[in-house]
């Protein structure tokens, strides 16, 4: 331990037990190890099932957690998140965020659980820098999914940024309202995670077109199991049509022949641009482009 929290006397340690809320009561013990120590009583933990998922939502006003089997039939909820009691909930599997404002993502949901989450889901909910990083801080377990639509801020979504706070992300799929950043392409090229393997993104023509073939072409090369959906957002013109297509070029088809599964597939949102999908399929060496 950085700090000799254990030479301290009996009754500073039961005063800093006292103090500490359930997670750093829990931390606190668990560095401990088998070391005789004061900090008790032993806090106790709810462990929920891998086989769980897990929506944290407001309903009447209070912000609670529902936890789901995977059978989706049986369900346990949690329904008040303060300092009034002492359970530590242990979070596994999937986390999702449901019509929450960043305010209402406080310390007390943080302070009553372990979150060993592998995917994090947003719908309806703040998911902007700060409360993504405090997320991050507080996640004991690597996240490797990341799922967001209709967020009430940060919509227009940083990726470089996303895989600073979570490095290990290998599925990030950004829904309805949502618009990448320009650099997206080129800050992925920058990362040493060659695991990413599924990238659904949505965006204006402006930001979500934004490479070079070169660029398509490395992204294709470094991850060859790569499924990549871009969903154009706006109106775009003639012109805009007309780049996408010499961007999708011969040297691409061959680059990613090796490909276990379908590598790009270009959607227009808007209804006006229903007549123009864009579907390659890299594997068999063929496109529709209307």
């Amino acid at each position: 331990m950085p700090y000799p929290i254990l030479n301290l006397p009996y009754g500073l340690q039961q005063r800093l037990c006292a103090l500490a809320t359930p997670r750093e009561k829990y931390l606190l013990q668990t560095a401990t190890g088998l070391m005789q120590h004061h900090l008790k009583p032993i806090q106790s933990t709810v462990n929920l099932s891998n086989q769980h998922s897990h929506i944290l939502h407001k309903h009447k006003g209070t912000v609670e957690l529902i936890t789901f089997s995977a059978d989706g039939v049986s369900y346990e909820y949690f329904p008040k998140f303060d300092n009034s009691h002492s359970k530590l909930i242990t979070l596994k599997s999937t986390l999702r965020l449901e019509e929450l404002t960043e305010n209402e993502l406080d310390d007390t949901f943080f302070n009553h659980t372990l979150l060993r989450i592998q995917t994090l889901s947003f719908v309806r909910t703040s998911a902007n820098d700060s409360v993504l990083q405090r997320i991050s801080t507080n996640c004991l377990s690597p996240i490797i999914k990341y799922h967001a639509g209709y967020v009430k801020d940060g919509n227009l979504v940083n990726i470089g940024r996303l895989f600073t706070l979570f490095p290990y992300l290998q599925d990030i799929q950004l829904c309805e309202s949502m618009n990448v950043n320009k650099n997206w392409l080129r800050d992925i090229l920058k990362l040493e995670n060659q695991k990413l393997n599924t990238l659904s993104l949505q965006g204006t023509v402006d930001n979500l077109i934004s490479f070079n073939s070169n660029e398509l072409v490395q992204l294709f090369m470094t991850r060859r199991d790569m499924f990549l959906e871009l969903c154009v957002t706006d109106n775009p013109s003639v012109d805009a049509i007309a780049k996408i297509s010499t961007l999708i070029n011969k040297e691409c088809f061959k680059t990613a022949t090796s490909c276990q599964r379908p590598v790009l597939h270009l959607r227009f949102s808007n209804p006006l641009c229903n007549n123009l999908p864009l579907y390659y399929n890299f594997r068999t060496q063929t496109s529709n482009v209307n």
